[in-house]
């Protein structure tokens, strides 16, 4: 039971940082919140990568896969999107292409929304 509401809440919280990452960058109002989840998303992506000397973890996964692992349920896999892809919606997909997409995504949605922030972009 406890693993449930652990799990659940984890899956929740990445798909709230992940909905907000893709399209933040849409709401006018909050850019300057947006563009904090990106620092934020980078710094973990390249700091904690630094740290743990594996570049691209993310602090939230690897929570996450940690609760899975006190119950002996850790996926093959090391990338959340990945995870989600393969267990959640069935899709087998190469994943070197999957983190490629990933960090393309980031990289266009980040930075307009830092054209939209210093009003470069409509």
């Amino acid at each position: 039971m406890q693993y449930k509401i652990y799990n659940t809440l984890m899956h929740l919280v990445h798909w709230v940082i992940i909905l907000a990452s893709v399209f933040g960058f849409l709401l006018t109002n909050y850019l300057l919140i947006y563009l904090l989840l990106q620092f934020l998303i980078l710094c973990s992506w390249l700091g904690y990568g630094f740290y743990d000397k594996r570049w691209g973890r993310c602090i939230i996964t690897e929570i996450q896969w940690n609760i899975k692992d006190a119950y002996k349920l850790r996926p093959e896999t090391e990338s959340y999107i990945q995870y989600c892809l393969k267990y959640k919606f069935g899709i087998n997909s190469n994943e070197s292409k999957v983190e490629v997409y990933i960090i393309a995504i980031y990289a266009i949605t980040f930075i307009a929304g830092i054209g939209r922030f210093y009003e470069v972009l409509p």
